[in-house]
């Protein structure tokens, strides 16, 4: 499969912006702005476990958002290239997962908004496990 350099850039910016956003919206989850009930498929069942699940899912984005700056240069790389690459084929199989557990939500929004969010972030995650050096 031959991947060109602008379109793992865009795919990386896309990730930039998603993980951004979702550090916002879990922000507002915690803060109570947004309904805890419309997360993690409606199942959490106090205001305790969803703090523990928005902290874990809050450190997740930070660190996925930390690893994209770095595999498109936008910050200094302190991962080699070939870790990079083997994070980002793990986060594809992470948001394969979410994209399926989407699917199955029993919060009908949750479902509409975020299974297309989560099936573009594996397929851009994707495009980054490939090799190409993007400084």
């Amino acid at each position: 499969m031959r991947i060109n350099r602008q379109s793992q850039l865009v795919a990386g910016k896309v990730l930039l912006f998603f993980f951004g956003a979702s550090i916002l919206f879990h922000g507002l989850v915690m803060t109570g702005t947004i309904d805890f009930h419309m997360v993690w498929g409606g199942r959490l069942k106090s205001w305790e476990e969803m703090m523990v699940f928005e902290i874990i899912s809050l450190m997740i984005n930070v660190l996925f958002l930390w690893i994209t700056a770095q595999r498109i240069a936008f910050i200094r790389r302190l991962f080699p290239l070939w870790l990079l690459q083997g994070l980002f084929g793990l986060m594809t199989v992470v948001f394969v997962l979410n994209t399926l557990g989407n699917l199955v939500s029993l919060n009908q929004l949750e479902m509409l908004i975020f299974t297309p969010v989560t099936a573009i972030s594996a397929v851009c995650c994707l495009l980054l496990v490939f090799r190409k050096e993007l400084k």
